[in-house]
């Protein structure tokens, strides 16, 4: 099959394994690097495997006109060697091998002044991604099913009762995952280079998009304001007593400093209530 060649990394990850079905169907060789081989893979897809931490090997990006890298350690506490030296290796093979774009999946939570280990790791890689066909995307909160989303799918789904630190006044910018694909497809048959933030213009109230979640699984909790030095306490004693909550401290301080940005205005992004009607069904499964 001739066409162009797209290797991704974290391909059986939750973005990376909706891009490899997106360029996938629209006709480029894909090229899966994974942790591990899938146990369903999908015919027509090159899969190897891929440590973060190793070095990569030259062969596998040799003839690659497009690399995304999307593999990360979301446990990025004491893992700063393996996502930020593994990426630098990464980028090293693909810069010798010639690859015409390279982008890295950043988000919008890294910044200068970020709280969380991920999102101040995310924000050192950003500045390696510099050079002329090189990309960095930084996506809001991507609904689907998969990552953060689905977290807080889960943790709503199973409260009756749903605490909000701080009222949940705090401005949410989301991008439905279908939409985050065809956004990168996008950038990719443009050439762009530099940094895109994609999600949608308007924020919306943390409140709203949580009741909007509630409302997709048929269910009716009582959301109630906590202050965040309680809610900060309430993290506490769940970590003692072993439950897992959808965030941490450094979450809920990234919460207090939550502000709305700029986003790259010339790609499609949808509404936060649409993205969750397209994506309820396969969440409820």
């Amino acid at each position: 099959m001739k066409g162009k060649k797209i290797g991704i990394t974290g391909a059986n990850g939750f973005v990376g394994s909706e891009l490899v079905r997106c360029f996938f169907e629209k006709g480029w060789n894909v090229t899966a690097l994974v942790h591990q081989m899938p146990e369903k893979p999908i015919e027509g897809i090159l899969y190897v495997a891929y440590e973060l931490g190793s070095e990569p090997e030259s062969g596998t990006f040799s003839g690659l006109d497009v690399l995304v890298h999307c593999a990360f350690r979301m446990d990025a506490r004491g893992n700063e060697e393996l996502n930020v030296g593994g990426t630098k290796k990464l980028l090293s093979v693909s810069r010798e091998n010639a690859v015409s774009q390279i982008i890295f999946l950043s988000s919008m939570s890294a910044k200068p002044d970020a709280i969380s280990d991920y999102g101040k790791q995310k924000y050192l890689l950003q500045s390696e991604f510099s050079k002329p066909g090189e990309l960095v995307i930084r996506p809001g909160l991507v609904v689907g099913n998969g990552g953060v989303f689905k977290k807080i799918w889960k943790f709503i789904g199973a409260g009756r009762f749903i605490p909000l630190p701080g009222g949940g006044k705090q401005p949410v910018q989301t991008i439905g995952i279908d939409d985050l694909c065809e956004s990168i497809f996008q950038s990719v048959e443009k050439n762009q280079t530099g940094v895109l933030t994609l999600a949608e213009k308007e924020p919306v109230a943390m409140i709203n998009l949580y009741k909007e979640i509630a409302k997709a699984q048929g269910k009716s909790p009582v959301f109630f304001s906590v202050p965040y030095w309680f809610a900060g306490l309430g993290i506490s004693i769940a970590g003692m007593l072993g439950i897992r909550l959808p965030a941490g401290k450094a979450n809920l301080q990234g919460l207090k400093m939550m502000k709305a940005e700029g986003v790259s205005v010339e790609f499609n992004v949808g509404p936060y209530h649409e993205s969750i009607s397209k994506m309820q069904d396969a969440l409820k499964r």
